[in-house]
């Protein structure tokens, strides 16, 4: 069985538990990065949930640990 791409761009082909939106918080905690660097660095990993509230998925958060 082929191992699954983790690059962002085949997120189709992710994991059911790696869509998965998180907050800020948990979004530090997954990536070892403050949220104001990832919201700096990676703006385009940041979903817009609402006006005031924004995520990320847990994939992208993991993947931001190694940048």
């Amino acid at each position: 069985m082929a191992k699954p791409s983790l690059a962002s761009d085949d997120l189709p082909n992710w994991p059911v538990e790696l869509l998965k939106i998180v907050g800020p918080q948990e979004a530090e905690k997954l990536s070892s990065l403050s949220w104001e660097t990832i919201r700096r660095r990676f703006p385009e990993k940041i979903l817009h949930l609402s006006e005031n509230r924004r995520g990320i998925r847990v994939g992208d958060a993991l993947l931001l640990r190694g940048k």
